[in-house]
C-alpha cells in the first residue's frame, strides 16, 4: 500500500500505480482454485453462486489468470 490510509479506505485492496486490485483472502483463493480444478469454465449461474458465497462481485470471480 503506497499510502497507509488507503488500507482503511479500501480494505482487501492494494494500490497499484493507477488503480486498486483485489487481494483475495486465503479462503477465497482456495475456493476459487478448487472450482477451477473441478471445471475450467463456469456458468453464469455458478459464477453468481461463487461470488455470493465468497463475498465477491461477479466480476472478481474469474479464472482467466490461472
Amino acid at each position: 500500500i503506497n499510502n497507509p490510509s488507503d488500507y482503511f479506505l479500501f480494505p482487501g485492496k492494494t494500490r497499484t500505480k493507477d488503480k486498486y486490485r483485489v487481494v483475495y483472502s486465503d479462503q477465497q483463493r482456495l475456493e476459487l482454485e478448487k472450482e477451477f480444478h473441478y471445471s475450467r469454465y463456469i456458468t453464469i449461474r455458478r459464477k453468481a453462486e461463487l461470488a455470493n458465497s465468497l463475498g465477491l462481485s461477479e466480476r472478481q470471480v474469474r479464472f482467466s489468470q490461472w
